[in-house]
């Protein structure tokens, strides 16, 4: 008996609590006209709208990340967020070097409401440009 409460106290006290991760994906999504394609995200908590909530707070950037490539581009990125904000940003695919530094700069340590990491194909500026440019990624 004795060896069960202490094995018990052990699990309940010394060990770290278990942390799941919540993924969640969709192939196209689109809000306040800023469009991603493939994206999906690993969240340490959310629910069924957290994907929503995502798009809007990027959707707040519209305006500086079309800046970026206005004749229309696509890049596939990824960005980590946490203590509400974007801590890191990645273009893994691009056309042009100067508008990965572009998406990069207008995204880093911007706030954001949720916490964990996301990927997908960013689309910016001319829409139908853009769509063009995203078949190829």
């Amino acid at each position: 008996m004795l060896k069960l409460c202490l094995a018990l106290l052990f699990i309940l006290f010394l060990n770290p609590p278990l942390q799941a991760l919540l993924s969640l994906s969709a192939k196209e999504m689109s809000v306040d006209g800023l469009k991603m394609k493939n994206l999906s995200c690993q969240l340490e908590q959310g629910g069924m709208f957290a994907l929503l909530s995502i798009m809007g707070s990027l959707s707040k950037f519209k305006k500086e990340l079309d800046a970026c490539a206005p004749e229309g581009a696509a890049l596939k990125l990824e960005w980590k967020f946490s203590a509400n904000k974007i801590q890191a940003v990645k273009v893994i695919q691009g056309s042009a070097q100067n508008q990965n530094t572009c998406v990069e700069k207008a995204l880093l340590f911007r706030p954001f409401a949720e916490s964990g990491a996301c990927s997908g194909i960013l689309l910016m500026g001319n829409a139908l440009a853009a769509e063009k440019a995203a078949q190829s990624l």
